[in-house]
């Protein structure tokens, strides 16, 4: 999820002007900073020679990881006009790579939980589909032959 917020102009900002996107402060980035606790990432684009750059960044941090970003754009800078041919260029939406010895750490431990447990099952929830991994569930499912449970938003 994206979400795009138009926030009062830079000159409403700078001002401090008691608008109703703030508090009765005249701090602009109160919602800002809450969004922070629930997202990927969040940005206020005040200066339209970067804007192209920090959406192309958060529509890719949405993609990738999977979890909502939070952008603040000034109304003012919706009569502004970017170069176009940006949108012929795809944005980088590969998956990073997980940190070798991280990953053989987590899939040690797994290993060890999993042969110290008496009944192991696979309980499948909805970030199989959103990490397009239901593939390696049903892999995982058939080497082990684990029972397989399912989540209400699991199913895979």
């Amino acid at each position: 999820m994206v979400h795009l917020v138009g926030v009062p102009t830079i000159t409403a900002t700078e001002k401090r002007l008691l608008l109703h996107h703030t508090l009765g402060n005249g701090d602009f980035h109160a919602f800002r900073e809450m969004s922070k606790q629930i997202t990927k990432d969040t940005v206020y684009i005040d200066n339209i020679n970067y804007a192209c750059d920090e959406i192309d960044r958060m529509i890719t941090e949405a993609y990738v990881y999977k979890r909502p970003v939070y952008i603040a754009l000034p109304t003012n800078f919706f009569e502004e006009e970017v170069d176009a041919n940006r949108l012929n260029t795809p944005l980088e939406t590969a998956t990073p790579p997980n940190d070798p010895a991280a990953e053989d750490e987590v899939v040690n431990a797994i290993k060890d939980i999993i042969k110290a447990a008496k009944n192991p099952i696979i309980l499948v929830d909805a970030c199989a589909s959103r990490h397009n991994s239901t593939e390696s569930v049903h892999e995982l499912s058939n080497i082990t032959q684990f029972p397989v449970f399912t989540t209400p938003m699991g199913n895979c």
